[in-house]
């Protein structure tokens, strides 16, 4: 399914980069060389980067799993 119109980007696209980065928005568009347009599409974007990393819903979890990662 198309998420981003403007950039034609699809959920596989952005699943496929969140796995290559450390999943946030921003750092998946740029991965895929694109820019944010209208920004309609942030909201779902966040929703399927969140689907493959279900620890980042529970604000502990979150911040543990950032200082884990740096």
């Amino acid at each position: 399914m198309y998420v981003c119109v403007c950039n034609a980007v699809t959920d596989r696209q952005i699943r496929s980069q969140s796995e290559c980065t450390r999943g946030t928005v921003a750092e998946v568009y740029r991965a895929l060389g694109i820019k944010l347009q209208c920004g309609k599409c942030v909201r779902t974007a966040k929703c399927i980067i969140n689907e493959l990393r279900p620890q980042v819903c529970d604000t502990d979890a979150s911040i543990s799993a950032f200082a884990m990662a740096d």
